[in-house]
Order: structure tokens, then sequence, then C-alpha cells
């Protein structure tokens, strides 16, 4: 459950990090950033709603190093629509990146239990294609500190 907390309080924070931040649709109005957690959200055929923009929060992986130190890394992925014929909807992507990175460098703690660890990575799409035009994406990639099983828990008497 320590890793669901995390991801939930960063999705809280990246929330209000990017709350006024508007964005293009696939119908052209322009919202604000979807965030979801782990997953994007099952498509439904009777709805006509669009996820993006959004952010992705995904446990990557966590592991326990020692009795002493644990760690979860965390992807943020980014994904836009811009049907623009200039493809420059990797740079909507990048501002997002970006309101992420300094949000996670002004405050390295979550809810005082987390702890990030240098480095925090940006990653472009991987995809450098023309392919997955007119949607865009790119990622954060950081990992935390997480709480370790106390002593006590550990033994089994």
């Amino acid at each position: 459950m320590t890793v669901w907390f995390l991801l939930d309080d960063l999705k809280t924070r990246i929330a209000e990090e990017l709350k006024d931040f508007r964005l293009k649709n696939e119908t052209g109005e322009r919202v604000p950033v979807n965030i979801y957690l782990q997953n994007l959200p099952a498509s439904e055929p009777d709805k006509d709603e669009s996820i993006f923009p959004y952010v992705v929060i995904r446990a990557m992986q966590a592991a326990d190093i020692s009795w002493e130190e644990a760690y979860a890394d965390v992807m943020f992925i980014a994904g836009v629509f811009d049907d623009a014929t200039d493809y420059q909807g990797y740079k909507d992507v990048m501002n997002i990146q970006e309101h992420i990175r300094q949000n996670l460098c002004r405050e390295h703690m979550v809810n005082e239990r987390y702890e990030m660890v240098w480095p925090l990575n940006i990653l472009p799409s991987d995809d450098f294609s023309d392919s997955a035009y007119p949607y865009f994406f790119g990622a954060v990639d950081v990992r935390y500190k997480i709480p370790v099983i106390p002593q006590d828990l550990r033994a089994f008497d």
C-alpha cells in the first residue's frame, strides 16, 4: 500500500500544479489536463469524452534494497493532442514535463514520507517517427525512498 499512497499524494500535488493549465483536446476545446493513476481509463464506446491531454502517474517498480532501504520508481507519462501540421505538439508535452520537474524539485519530499532521489529524468517520446501524429508523448522518471518494513514486523517467532 505504501506505493499506492505515494501515487495518490503525487496525483494531488500534480493536479494542483496543473490546475490552470489548458490544452486542446480532440474536439478542439481547451481543457484542463486529466490526471490518472497507473493506467488510462477504459474507453467507453457510447461516451464521446477525450482523455487528452493527460498525465498518467505510474509505479514502474518498487524494491527493497536492504533492511534499511526501499525505493519506488515513478513515471509521469504525458500525452497531448495537436493536429496542427507543423508537428509542434511536443512543445506542449515539454511544458507539462517542465511543470512536473519544477514541482518535484521545489519540494523533494512528498507528504513528509517519501524523499525524491536524484536523478530526475526527462524523457522524450520513444516514438521518433510521424506515426503517432496527432498525438505526442513524453515522460518524467523519478525514484523515491519509501518506508521500510519496521524491524518488529520482520520477526517470525
